[in-house]
């Protein structure tokens, strides 16, 4: 079982860095980090990330909702083959703005038997639904 830095970096009240050994968690953390990075910005990946900033301002929301979902599938394709991508719903947000994703994965089979929907927001803010199957 491996164990990541818990994002947001944080410490345990003991003063050691926080980690988990949570598959669930460390997933919806790879989403996040795709979805949040825009290609250009991880030095030496530089296709490593979603342009969503790039969608906000598009007319046809139709249009840029596919081309939004077909960009975040091929990114969680590439970088995270482990996770299972059940649906992804962009959805606008009126009250701040901006753009929702929601990814709706479970883990590929042996690593658990639950359905996740992470949602992030363009301005940072990431939630998460944990369904038991």
């Amino acid at each position: 079982m491996s164990t990541e830095i818990l994002q947001p970096f944080g410490l345990t009240p003991y003063g050691s860095v926080a980690i988990t050994d949570d598959p669930n968690v460390q997933a919806r953390q790879h989403i996040e980090s795709i979805l949040a990075t825009s290609p250009g910005e991880r030095v030496m990946l530089p296709s490593y990330g979603v342009p969503l900033k790039g969608f906000v301002f598009r007319p046809s929301p139709t249009r840029v909702a596919g081309e939004i979902t077909l960009a975040v599938t091929s990114q969680l394709a590439t970088w995270e083959p482990s996770i299972n991508v059940l649906n992804i719903t962009p959805t606008p947000n009126d009250t701040f703005g901006v753009a929702d994703v929601n990814v709706d994965f479970s883990l590929n089979p042996g690593a658990g038997s639950s359905s996740n929907i992470a949602t992030v927001s363009l301005g940072g803010t990431v939630t998460e639904t944990v369904v038991n199957a």
